[in-house]
């Protein structure tokens, strides 16, 4: 740790009287980049003492910090309950985001921020929730250089959000869509009745919900034209594509991912990502449901 080395130097020096007249001044200016900078985990000797972790060894910094990480998950879940109904407006099954934050010298949480690159809107309310946490927790106890010097700590810290409620049970239904085949004249759709363990095959063209017939399989469906020929044409596995509120969304089977499922947003002709989610998910969300259940 360079400022420390230099500092410890100084008070050396100091201390033998060798030091000239703008040489004090240099010291004054070290001592108030120490006070100013904020330090990292690894640049400390004892890490910040979060309430609640005081049982930890002071000498234990990996796990000191751990426990911080957790404590502060715990209390950002309790002030985050209600995001839950801003993620099902916008149809979201989970949300990440990363904070970062300093712990004062004088223990308290200060230049909290959410960085770039995350969900914006949970980065905003938890922003908002964790400088609510800062103005209600205990001091926490700072972290200190080798000589004892009380520093600035900086941190970042993931904040992922998944809802785990499902919604099933809001809708009534006996199919599920599992593939849409689509080309310049038709639009088919492939369902599966779990109850029944079969496969059917509608014509939805221009509004028509046209029955064509029960199947096996899934491959047995393939087996036939047109729809053989339209699975092989495609580069992605479509789902489903609907309008819901005037919005029109396109679930497809994710190409990078297997067992995950991307859901877009579809604007003035072009897709925007929303989410890539786990299959297991997809009851998760009201608006996924909507675009698959019938």
């Amino acid at each position: 740790m360079k400022i420390l080395l230099l500092s410890t130097i100084t008070c050396l020096l100091l201390g033998s009287g060798i030091l000239k007249g703008q040489e004090p001044n240099q010291f004054d200016k070290l001592i108030k980049e120490v006070s100013n900078k904020n330090f990292t985990a690894k640049e400390v000797s004892h890490m910040a003492v979060f309430p609640g972790c005081e049982r930890i060894d002071i000498n234990n910094n990996k796990d000191l910090q751990s426990c911080l990480g957790k404590e502060l998950n715990i209390l950002l879940s309790e002030k985050l309950e209600k995001f839950a109904d801003i993620m099902d407006q916008k149809g979201l099954t989970s949300a990440v985001a990363k904070l970062q934050f300093v712990i004062d010298k004088e223990g308290k949480i200060v230049q909290v921020k959410a960085m770039s690159g995350g969900n914006q809107e949970l980065g905003i309310e938890s922003v908002k929730a964790m400088n609510d946490i800062a103005g209600k927790i205990k001091k926490i106890q700072p972290a200190v250089l080798e000589d004892g010097t009380p520093v600035n700590l900086v941190f970042q810290l993931p904040v992922r959000f998944v809802l785990r409620d499902s919604r099933v049970h809001e809708f009534q239904w006996t199919e599920i869509v599992i593939y849409t085949l689509i080309n310049e004249n038709d639009i088919f759709e492939i369902r599966e009745n779990p109850t029944e363990s079969i496969f059917k095959v509608y014509d939805v063209s221009d509004g028509k919900n046209l029955f064509l017939g029960n199947f096996k399989s899934f491959d047995e469906v393939l087996s036939l034209e047109p729809y053989k020929s339209i699975y092989f044409s495609k580069d992605r596995g479509l789902i489903t594509e609907r309008v819901i509120d005037n919005e029109l969304y396109r679930l497809y089977y994710s190409a990078e991912h297997k067992d995950f499922m991307d859901v877009y947003k579809v604007i003035d002709g072009i897709e925007e990502l929303l989410e890539s989610f786990p299959k297991a998910h997809l009851e998760y969300s009201s608006l996924y449901l909507k675009l698959i259940l019938r």
